[in-house]
């Protein structure tokens, strides 16, 4: 299985936090630069951009992804892990906890705290437990498969996880999609 690119994966993380770029470009709008004789919301605006081109990215990935190679496992047990996805609460709190969007000192806090959790969940393959792609109806399983020992398991809203016969795609290295029931 090929793995994404360094840039892939960093806009994969980037686009798990889409709702949190659209929050502050909110919270950002008063703050505007001169352009041309306008005032211009630009960070607006570069959040925006952020949000929408991440998101773009993760669903273009996700599709590429569901359609390699997928093959048919027997899964012997699993469980629902949805609870993941509450680890990215802490990250959506914590810019709005004094950030001034006036400080240079808030904005390089906020940027080292992003870049060592991207680091962290980009070398530990976690960019796929990801809350857009909760929005999107996909579940997180953790299954024991016969060939594959114990993974996690990306299910598309439409399929019913149970013992037996499931499709898999390798997305990440022990990090499968399924998008296709038996």
């Amino acid at each position: 299985m090929a793995e994404f690119r360094t840039w892939v994966k960093w806009t994969l993380f980037l686009s798990a936090y889409a709702p949190l770029w659209i929050s502050i470009s909110i919270d950002t709008y008063d703050v505007k630069t001169a352009v041309s004789g306008y005032m211009v919301p630009i960070v607006s605006i570069l959040f925006v951009m952020v949000a929408v081109v991440s998101s773009l990215v993760l669903y273009l990935a996700m599709g590429v992804r569901e359609s390699k190679e997928p093959v048919y496992r027997v899964v012997q047990s699993y469980q629902r892990r949805d609870e993941l996805m509450s680890s990215y609460l802490v990250a959506y709190i914590i810019p709005f906890i004094g950030l001034n969007y006036n400080s240079i000192h808030s904005w390089a806090i906020l940027f080292i705290f992003l870049s060592v959790l991207a680091s962290i969940q980009i070398r530990s393959d976690q960019l796929y437990i990801n809350p857009l792609l909760s929005v999107l109806g996909y579940k997180i399983y953790e299954m024991d498969c016969e060939e594959l020992g114990s993974s996690l398991v990306v299910v598309d809203k439409g399929i019913q996880v149970q013992q037996g016969s499931l499709k898999m795609t390798e997305i990440g290295r022990g990090v499968y999609i399924s998008t296709d029931g038996s």
